[in-house]
């Protein structure tokens, strides 16, 4: 059979406010890792990946390209704030076989089904396609690789790497101000946290092997990337030992990596001896009732000590901030700032706290009766385009966040 497995276009996307739009820069591409997994377990078949997320189509452009492929499965990625896209997809294609899987049919699988899918996978695709294809049974199926080891080595050939390089002339745009291939790498499945304000979902954590990751950063090398960076948000877990195994093979890209801000200080020193060197951290807040409520697990005082042992080690730090978390007051705003760069804090994102779906944020709002209404359940099985839920704050205290957040540059 032939098989498109593709990303969703952002046309019609949920009106999130969370992130300012100048922290999107469309000439930054992000290779669909997630798909090309999945692509890489898929034996005796050929295999078309699509990703008009990152090549900016429409919905109707994408509508297209699928149909131009003629395939027998269409397999689609999806988040929840693409359900619009989703939907349309799903009816307006011609494909026989449709299997939606991503963070969003987590919870919301019988909904998608009811959108238009014949199937929809839970937890891990990147053999469980390849099995469902076997028959290609309507339902809901779910599985785990519970050993990253055994996950096939990624098949680049399925991507054109020159839509993902970043020409000499966008550079002005961008945050890093670093041209070329920006080459990216996972090294792990699930969180073993509990942030308050998280979506992810995935609670079944496991990790690659450090030999593996630093393999696969490797590939880098061989593609003739620039930079690597490690997109997941659990490197620090085995960053010492990644770092060992970087040391040890004289590997020779810069690289950056997210990690938690209580990360060991030896940890640090190694990853930037390995030629790390910019880190990006979930700061969240600079105050310890807010750290509370979010559960981040540090205190302001930890938090200090990981930003002075980064100025020690010279890697440059990129903070995401949230703004709004409930207890906020003006003057802990006016003095952000001032702070984050008395801190060493080269650059920074400032978020607006927002109620995403399955969040124990957003269950907060629901158990209190700030919501009446499960929204998100409502428009799992109902997308509409360009929808927005409600304030879960007043009208006045959102224009107040999106002012400070907008001026702060």
């Amino acid at each position: 059979m032939k098989i498109v497995l593709s990303t969703l276009p952002s046309e019609g996307q949920v009106k999130a406010y969370v992130t300012p739009k100048r922290y999107f820069n469309p000439d930054v591409r992000y290779m669909p890792l997630g798909l090309l997994s999945v692509a890489s377990g898929i034996e005796g078949h050929e295999v078309v990946i699509l990703d008009p997320a990152s090549m900016g189509w429409s919905i109707p452009e994408t509508v297209a390209r699928i149909e131009t492929e003629r395939p027998d499965v269409l397999g689609i990625s999806t988040i929840t704030l693409r359900l619009w896209a989703l939907a349309r997809i799903l009816k307006e294609t011609s494909v026989r076989y449709k299997v939606v899987g991503g963070p969003h049919v987590v919870n919301y699988a019988e909904e998608t089904l009811a959108l238009g899918a014949t199937a929809v996978i839970k937890g891990d695709g990147d053999f469980m396609l390849a099995q469902w294809l076997d028959g290609c049974p309507k339902g809901i199926f779910t599985g785990f690789v519970e050993d990253l080891s055994v996950l096939p080595r990624l098949d680049f050939s399925l991507l054109n790497i020159p839509d993902y390089i970043l020409e000499s002339q966008a550079v002005a745009s961008s945050m890093f101000k670093e041209s070329g291939l920006r080459w990216p790498v996972f090294t792990s499945k699930g969180c073993p946290y509990h942030c308050t304000f998280c979506e992810n979902l995935e609670r079944h954590y496991r990790m690659k092997p450090a030999s593996r990751i630093a393999l696969e950063m490797w590939e880098g090398v061989n593609q003739g990337a620039a930079c690597v960076h490690a997109q997941d948000d659990m490197f620090h877990l085995k960053g010492a030992e990644i770092s060992r195994c970087l040391i040890d093979g004289e590997f020779s890209l810069p690289w950056s990596a997210r990690i938690r801000a209580d990360t060991p200080l030896k940890t640090l020193e190694l990853m930037a001896e390995a030629g790390c060197r910019r880190v990006h951290v979930g700061v969240e807040a600079l105050d310890d009732s807010l750290l509370a409520w979010a559960c981040k697990g540090f205190t302001e005082k930890r938090l200090e000590q990981f930003l002075s042992d980064c100025q020690a080690c010279h890697l440059e730090v990129l903070a995401y901030l949230i703004m709004g978390i409930p207890g906020e007051m003006p003057a802990y705003r006016e003095s952000l700032l001032p702070r984050l760069e008395s801190l060493g804090v080269k650059y920074f994102y400032l978020n607006i706290l927002y109620p995403f779906p399955n969040t124990r944020y957003y269950a907060s709002l629901l158990e209190s009766g700030v919501y009446e209404t499960d929204y998100w359940r409502v428009f799992a099985s109902h997308p509409e385009l360009d929808w927005e839920i409600p304030l879960p704050r007043s009208k006045e205290e959102q224009l107040e966040l999106e002012a400070f957040v907008e001026e702060t540059k």
